[in-house]
């Protein structure tokens, strides 16, 4: 599973958990049309997202697991 960006960038190693998510929910072949957020203190967070989008793999990584609880 891949996430990409309207540009045709790859951005599944700044979002692993939801490429893991889709894969394990998805039946193979599907294309998904969305936006991703990042939810924060209950509301979207553009800032979170773009610090999401600057990370490493393995900070975004962490990131993903601090958001879901899970360390």
């Amino acid at each position: 599973m891949s996430l990409w960006s309207r540009q045709g960038k790859n951005l599944t190693r700044h979002f692993p958990d939801i490429a893991a998510a889709a894969a394990e929910q998805l039946p193979r072949g599907v294309v998904v049309d969305g936006e991703a957020v990042v939810w924060e203190d209950g509301r979207p967070s553009f800032d979170a997202l773009q610090h999401r989008l600057a990370s490493s793999a393995s900070t975004a990584v962490r990131m993903s697991r601090q958001i879901i609880g899970v360390e």
